[in-house]
């Protein structure tokens, strides 16, 4: 299409990729400001991690767009999904756990690529930039994404995180046909598994 690429990218976990993540945002502000790309980060309840960000954004000429509520998020998703157009950056910030962690669900639907570490999220029925595990055992994960064609292998490095990025916003192509694939693993049940559990639990 001919708007922006849309990059999700949650901060999972205490925080721990907030590093990471940084120097990423710092690489890819040349596309955002190009108008290539547009940053959705999705800060979780990580309070302390606002501050950084709102100031990186700043320093890096980024306009910014802040969401603290739930009504908030229901209301951009809407107007995201309705082909409402982004500021450079939105980040979102919230009070409750929960709150930040359901976010993620959400945005997915406004996002074109969800980059994330290859936690429960490298399951989600979205293309995916795997960046660099917190923990070892998520490395299967991101393989697994790998192989099934819907995600791809692990970038250890934000130097290799942003080339695969801009890869992407250079090819449209590899984003539509990751599209076409997870569609075909969707109707082949890969990503029903909870569901699946659950009929196994209720049988």
């Amino acid at each position: 299409g001919g708007h922006p690429t849309r990059i999700l990218i949650p901060i999972g976990g205490a925080g721990a990729q907030a590093h990471f993540v940084s120097d990423l945002i710092r690489r890819l502000a040349p596309l955002v400001r190009a108008g290539r790309a547009r940053l959705l980060l999705n800060s979780g309840d990580h309070q302390a991690l606002r501050p950084r960000f709102t100031s990186l954004f700043q320093t890096l000429g980024l306009e910014t767009l802040e969401i603290k509520t739930w009504s908030e998020l229901l209301n951009f998703r809407d107007a995201t999904i309705g082909g409402g157009a982004l500021p450079a950056a939105t980040l979102f910030a919230f009070e409750r756990y929960d709150h930040g962690f359901a976010a993620t669900d959400h945005l997915i639907r406004c996002a074109d690529l969800l980059v994330t570490k290859p936690s429960e999220l490298a399951f989600a029925p979205a293309p995916k930039l795997h960046i660099r595990r917190v923990g070892g055992h998520e490395a299967a994960s991101a393989l697994r994404s790998a192989e099934l064609g819907d995600g791809t292998p692990e970038q250890r490095t934000a130097v290799a995180a942003a080339s695969s990025c801009s890869q992407f916003i250079d090819t449209p192509r590899l984003l539509a046909d990751m599209n076409v694939r997870i569609l075909g693993l969707g109707q082949a049940g890969v990503y029903s598994g909870s569901r699946r559990a659950v009929e196994i639990a209720l049988a």
